[in-house]
């Protein structure tokens, strides 16, 4: 038999227990999928010579410019311009050393360098004008939202965790409830031989060979 030994208590018991490993299993997938999207760069223009760009929130941060990996940094960053909704010059704080380049830049499709970064002054529209295709990132809102994903992979893995532990305290009952099949065999006497199961229920008397 499949189940040999459950009686209705321990299957109860066991289709608790596997529902909630499914459940636990269907977390985890959500859990990777809320951590790789926690990586996930949100570029403000993409693949763009001029542009604006909406500040209207993390005013003080940065704004990242990135440019083609291919393309030559010092030459990108003479050919860029930024002003501000004033339509005033904003200056850029060159960065075109290779080192401490995160790895999303790199394997970025296609991939990207790092030319230089804005201050946020103040909110509002900023214009970008260049000769070279470029990127924009908002570096505090960036690690803001990395954070909050990661935040809620970490709460959904706690979660998981406790769902597989009920559903193991779960199995391990339904294993206790389980029935015996052994049986005990008494001799009644008048050459007749009850058939007592270990579990409780009737005896089942047949005549002695």
């Amino acid at each position: 038999m499949g189940c040999e030994g459950c009686g209705t208590r321990s299957k109860i018991l066991f289709g608790i227990g596997g529902l909630l490993a499914l459940i636990g299993v269907i977390l985890f997938a959500v859990m990777m999928v809320t951590g790789n999207s926690a990586v996930t760069v949100d570029f403000m223009s993409a693949d763009q010579q001029n542009f604006n760009l909406e500040i209207t929130q993390h005013p003080g941060c940065k704004v990242a410019l990135l440019a083609l990996r291919t393309a030559n940094c010092d030459a990108v960053y003479t050919a860029t311009s930024v002003t501000d909704p004033d339509s005033q010059s904003v200056s850029i704080s060159k960065d075109c050393s290779p080192f401490f380049e995160e790895d999303w830049v790199k394997n970025n499709n296609p991939p990207l360098r790092k030319m230089g970064r804005i201050s946020q002054g103040k909110t509002g529209t900023y214009r970008v004008q260049s000769t070279f295709k470029l990127w924009a990132v908002d570096e505090c809102g960036q690690v803001a939202e990395a954070v909050g994903g990661i935040l809620a992979a970490m709460g959904l893995f706690v979660v998981m965790i406790i769902i597989f532990i009920v559903s193991c305290i779960f199995c391990c009952i339904g294993c206790c409830c389980m029935e015996s099949r052994s049986k005990v065999v008494v001799t009644t006497g008048a050459n007749q031989v009850a058939v007592v199961p270990a579990a409780s229920g009737p005896a089942t008397v047949v005549p002695a060979s």
